[in-house]
């Protein structure tokens, strides 16, 4: 058996603790989310949670069957505190439409980041960092849609 003196412990402990400091200061996490909204105006998942902070990846299919015209799909992640209803319809009253991805440039300021709108089996990436602990509302803005396209990721 083998048998460390008082200060080859202490020589021990100090070794590990400067090997494995910052081990778990590696930055944030990286986390991937497969998100699907289907021709029932519906998002595959009404809330997504992660640990801050984070660089987040977001999948965004459209899996309906419809075409882009009548039954298109974006996915807007907004700002902490933004009301996803409100935010859809001023997209709408101010000049939102099929062109500019329901998203005109006066509302943008409270985007984090979106995708552009999907037809049938299209889809998108985007990749977001979230540094604050929060609830950040994300949205369908297509005409209409936002009254059952929205969810929340919730940043503990």
């Amino acid at each position: 058996m083998l048998k460390i003196h008082a200060l080859g412990r202490a020589a021990a402990a100090a070794f590990l603790a400067l090997t494995f400091a910052g081990c778990g200061d590696s930055g944030p996490s990286e986390v991937v989310f497969e998100l699907t909204g289907n021709d029932q105006m519906q998002f595959s998942k009404a809330r997504l949670d992660v640990q801050s902070p984070a660089k987040i990846t977001v999948r965004f299919k459209n899996e309906g069957k419809q075409p882009k015209v009548a039954m298109g799909h974006n996915f807007v992640l907004l700002r902490p505190g933004v009301k996803p209803i409100e935010f859809a319809t001023r997209c709408l009253t101010k000049g939102g439409k099929l062109e500019n991805d329901f998203l005109p440039d006066s509302e943008k300021g409270d985007v984090i980041a979106n995708t552009k709108i999907l037809g049938p089996g299209e889809e998108a990436e985007l990749v977001v960092n979230i540094d604050k602990k929060g609830r950040y509302p994300y949205v369908c803005t297509f005409t209409g849609h936002a009254a059952v396209m929205q969810g929340v990721i919730v940043a503990r």
